[in-house]
C-alpha cells in the first residue's frame, strides 16, 4: 500500500508531498493544475524511461519516492528476490526514489540501495499496477503471467520411493502379471492400398484452378516522387481476372511420382499403380494447379494408410 509520495522539482512541481489513506483516494482538478504530473512521478518510480525533460526549470535535478508498506505481503518469492539483490528489510517498509539529473542520467534506489532499471521494474510491478484510460500495464506484462499459470503436464509427483509394499508376494504376483512388455505389428497387402487410395481419391480430389488477373490503367501526365514510391502513378481503368487454362505450357518440370512417394513413403511403383488407376478427370486435374494436386494426392494416400493401419494392427 502507498502512503507516502514526495516529489520535488518535477515538471512545473517545485515540492509536494502526498499521503493517501486507506481506500479510495480522489484527486480533483482543472485541467492543467498538474494531477497527471502525480501520475507521471508514480511512473517514473515504476521504472518508467528518464527524461531531462521532467526536471522544472532551474533546477538540475527531479526526484520522486514513494513509501509503501508491505507489511501484509506475503509473498516469499518476493522477500527471497529483495534478498538476492541486497535490498534489507525495513519493517516491511520499501522506500523507493527516483533522481533524474540534467545529465539525462538517472539513479534508482530502493530502502537506499542502488538498483538497476530492471530490478526496480520487477520490484515495483508487484506493488503497483496503473490504468490508464486506453492502457493496462500487468494485463500486457507477460512477467505476470508466470505466477498464474503452471505446466498441466508437469509431473505431479517428483517422488514416489518404493515402500515394504512392494516386496510383497501378493504384490510380486500381481506385479509380474501386468509388467510387461508389448509390441505391435502392421500387416496389409499394397494391392489392398492402392485399390482403396484410387477409390478414396476418386471420391475426394479436388483441385482449384489457377487463376491471373489483368489491371489495364494509364500514367498520369503529372506526378511526383511520393505517388511513385506508393504506386499511385497509374490510373486503373479496368481489371479482370481469368481462369488459367493452359498451365501444362508451364516451363517448370514436376516428378509427380517422385514427390508423391517421397510424401507418403510408398515405392515410386506402388504410386505409378495409384496413378494409373485414378480416373481420367482426377488425372487432368493436374495440369490446372500442379502444387494443389501433388499435395492433396499425398494427404489423401497417407489418410488411408492411417487407415488400414489401425485396421491391421495387432499386438504381440
Amino acid at each position: 500500500m502507498l502512503i507516502r509520495l514526495e516529489i520535488r522539482d518535477f515538471a512545473v512541481i517545485s515540492n509536494i508531498v502526498f499521503e493517501p489513506g486507506k481506500g479510495l483516494n480522489v484527486i480533483s482538478g482543472e485541467t492543467g493544475a498538474g494531477k497527471s504530473l502525480i501520475v507521471d512521478a508514480i511512473s517514473l518510480i515504476l521504472g518508467a524511461k528518464a527524461s531531462r525533460t521532467l526536471i522544472r526549470t532551474g533546477s538540475s535535478s527531479c526526484f520522486a519516492e514513494a513509501v509503501f508498506d508491505c507489511s501484509d505481503l506475503k509473498d516469499k518469492e518476493f522477500a527471497g528476490f529483495l534478498e538476492d539483490n541486497g535490498i534489507e528489510d525495513n519493517d516491511g517498509m520499501l522506500i523507493i526514489s527516483r533522481t533524474v539529473y540534467d545529465s539525462g542520467k538517472s539513479v534508482a534506489r530502493v530502502n537506499g540501495t542502488g538498483v538497476t532499471n530492471s530490478i526496480l521494474r520487477d520490484i515495483s510491478s508487484r506493488l503497483v499496477d496503473i490504468h490508464g484510460q486506453h492502457d493496462t500495464q500487468a494485463i500486457f506484462d507477460e512477467s505476470v503471467l508466470k505466477s498464474m499459470i503452471t505446466n498441466a503436464h508437469e509431473t505431479k509427483i517428483k517422488d514416489n520411493p518404493l515402500n515394504d509394499n512392494f516386496y510383497k508376494k501378493e504384490f510380486q504376483t500381481l506385479w509380474n502379471y501386468i509388467n510387461h512388455k508389448y509390441a505391435y505389428t502392421v500387416d496389409f497387402k499394397s494391392e489392398e492400398l492402392i485399390e482403396k487410395a484410387i477409390k478414396h481419391i476418386d471420391e475426394k480430389l479436388v483441385v482449384s484452378q489457377l487463376q491471373y488477373t489483368t489491371s489495364v490503367g494509364q500514367q498520369k501526365a503529372d506526378m511526383d516522387r511520393h505517388e511513385v514510391d506508393r504506386g499511385d502513378s497509374f490510373k486503373t481503368a479496368k481489371t479482370r481476372t481469368q481462369t488459367l487454362q493452359h498451365a501444362e505450357t508451364s516451363r517448370v518440370k514436376y516428378d509427380l511420382i517422385g514427390k508423391i512417394a517421397e510424401g507418403t513413403v510408398l515405392t515410386r511403383r506402388t504410386v505409378a499403380k495409384i496413378l494409373s488407376g485414378l480416373r481420367a478427370d482426377k488425372i487432368l486435374m493436374f495440369k490446372y494447379n500442379p502444387e494443389e494436386f501433388i499435395s492433396k494426392v499425398i494427404k489423401l494416400i497417407n489418410e488411408q494408410k492411417a487407415t488400414m493401419i489401425v485396421d491391421h494392427i495387432s499386438y504381440d
